[in-house]
């Protein structure tokens, strides 16, 4: 016999058996894949789940981290750090980690308000604020410091301006005894003159407030002078071909009156009535009066006031003649 010959109805009767053949061998690892996929699900992942500065370990069946967090009943809010990210389907043995954001308190600029940030530097937390510092600002806590929950973190303003002022510098008085001037008298020897010096001064201001001031520049621009001023000690002078000692001297400024009428002590003036202020020379004092002669002070003036005397003359001319006079007058021992 010769060879069996297939008819082209044999042929495709084969072909068709390959296909099913194939399909079901395909079907059969797609159904293992995904029983193994599901065995893998109904086993569980054990991951670590780290929520502020608490540590667990979780056992979930949860796809993704996001899905993990709400099993887990754990709130994330939009300034919440959540690493992975939420989206990131889960893992075996992954660790995921959660950090709450926290509330601050600011203060500059007069300004007070909270915010809410993770944990950074407190020179981080016033860059992201637009709070920008100058060199002289003072920061407290220190810009280098972590920012803590419930923290209050001050911004003081602090500038400076320096300021010129010239101040006089007080002269100085020195006295020195004279035994060829009468007690009582003083001499200006030389005259005095304050100086002037020049400061500059650097004043401080927080937040618009004067703080301090501190001088930085003292220069004398022009040194004081002294005063020197001679003081009588003698206390006797020869008058008239007298002798005459007394307690102290006056240069006073003298005029004359003359009338009748009684005096402030009640008698009737003479020659020898002098009026004087009280409180310069008390009453019934003996003085000398240069160009005068010996008096009494038995009388007063509205307008005899410090170191001004009244004169009396009984006769009107020459009251008229002595005028008004400076001299000395003696307050007699």
């Amino acid at each position: 016999m010769g060879p069996e010959r297939l008819g082209t109805g044999g042929v495709f009767l084969s072909l068709k058996g390959r296909s099913r053949l194939l399909f079901i061998v395909l079907a059969v690892g797609a159904v293992a894949v995904l029983a193994s996929w599901w065995l893998v699900e109904q086993a569980g992942k054990e991951v670590t789940l780290t929520v502020d500065d608490t540590r667990v370990e979780v056992k979930t069946y949860s796809r993704t981290i996001e899905d993990l967090l709400v099993e887990q009943g754990v709130e994330v809010g939009a300034l919440d750090l959540v690493a992975p990210a939420r989206t990131t389907p889960l893992a075996d043995g992954m660790a995921v980690k959660v950090v709450h954001a926290f509330p601050v308190r600011l203060l500059a600029d007069g300004r007070e308000w909270t915010v809410r940030t993770l944990p950074d530097s407190v020179a981080g937390l016033l860059g992201r604020e637009q709070v920008k510092l100058a060199p002289l600002d003072r920061v407290d806590p220190d810009p280098g410091a972590q920012v803590e929950p419930g923290m209050e973190i001050k911004v003081t303003r602090v500038t400076q301006e320096r300021l010129q002022v010239e101040e006089e510098i007080p002269l100085t008085v020195r006295r020195e005894e004279d035994p060829t001037l009468e007690r009582g008298l003083q001499v200006v020897r030389q005259s005095g003159k304050p100086g002037l010096r020049q400061k500059i001064i650097e004043v401080t201001y927080e937040d618009g407030k004067e703080v301090s001031r501190q001088v930085i520049a003292d220069e004398v621009v022009r040194p004081a002078r002294e005063k020197v001023v001679a003081v009588g000690t003698m206390r006797l002078a020869a008058r008239g071909g007298e002798n005459l000692r007394f307690s102290r001297a006056l240069v006073v400024t003298a005029t004359a009156y003359s009338g009748g009428g009684v005096t402030a002590t009640g008698v009737v003036p003479q020659r020898g009535t002098v009026a004087v202020d009280p409180k310069v020379v008390p009453m019934g004092q003996r003085v000398y009066v240069e160009g005068y002669g010996y008096g009494v002070a038995a009388d007063v003036g509205s307008a005899i006031q410090g170191q001004r005397i009244d004169v009396y003359f009984p006769d009107p001319k020459q009251a008229t003649r002595w005028g008004v006079r400076r001299v000395k007058m003696y307050v007699l021992e």
